[in-house]
């Protein structure tokens, strides 16, 4: 899913969709610091959810994008400092790419669902391998209702690039 390939320009659509990840990150601190690492998983999960929506709106421009995006993406992570506490680069990307993925199939699939793991990978225990979901529920609740906010700035986001392209 991510490897390196080729650089691409500002303006492309896989830029725009970059920027838009990361400008939405903000959104979720609200009180409550994002450490160097935690924005990383931040951005990281934006830009995921920014992958799947655009991959359900419009396949073509998936397609077509895909992997300047992913480029984009993981030089952006490695300027954070990504490599200084992940070895492997690579496996972790898709090792979180894969368990974000379960996380967002919860968000949908289950209802009285709890973003316990996703607070962990953003404000506790950032790059850690395994999740340990939060308990504390006034804070996650709080936290769950930043984190559909910043969803849903991501899928219109995404829907601005998609118009414009």
């Amino acid at each position: 899913m991510f490897f390196k390939q080729k650089k691409t320009n500002i303006k492309s659509p896989a830029a725009q969709l970059l920027y838009m990840a990361i400008e939405s990150a903000r959104l979720i601190e609200n009180g409550e610091k994002l450490t160097n690492y935690g924005r990383i998983e931040v951005i990281l999960f934006n830009a995921n959810m920014a992958r799947l929506y655009l991959n359900i709106k419009n396949p073509n421009l998936f397609q077509s994008i895909h992997f300047d995006f992913d480029n984009l993406l993981v030089d952006h992570l490695l300027s954070l400092g990504l490599s200084n506490k992940v070895s492997d680069v690579n496996d972790f990307l898709n090792a979180r790419a894969s368990a974000m993925d379960k996380e967002i199939e919860g968000m949908t699939g289950s209802e009285g669902w709890i973003p316990s793991r996703i607070y962990d990978w953003f404000f506790v225990n950032p790059l850690a391998i395994n999740a340990k979901p939060q308990i504390d529920l006034p804070r996650l609740m709080s936290f769950q209702i930043r984190l559909s906010n910043m969803i849903s700035t991501i899928k219109g986001g995404v829907d601005i690039v998609i118009k414009h392209n």
